[in-house]
């Protein structure tokens, strides 16, 4: 219902600053206008789009608080 990679700013930052990696935030569709599982399509299609970009899987961390913490898991359970 909220949240935004806007309101994850400083987490991404803290952790881009900490790690010197680069970061990609997902703008996953939010409920009640998308239910369940269009946050999950969207950042099993974000990682999808890093493979097809040929990044090397093992150089992808994943990362997120709250609901974005729970994604992380989701989201490397399906690819």
């Amino acid at each position: 219902m909220i949240g935004s990679p806007e309101t994850a700013l400083s987490l991404t930052a803290n952790l881009v600053i900490r790690t010197g990696m680069r970061a990609i935030s997902v703008d996953y569709r939010l409920a009640p206008e998308h239910p369940f599982p269009a946050a999950i399509e969207d950042t099993v299609a974000a990682y999808r789009a890093l493979l097809a970009d040929e990044v090397d899987p093992r150089s992808v961390p994943f990362a997120g608080d709250s609901a974005g913490g729970g994604l992380t898991v989701t989201t490397c359970g399906r690819c």
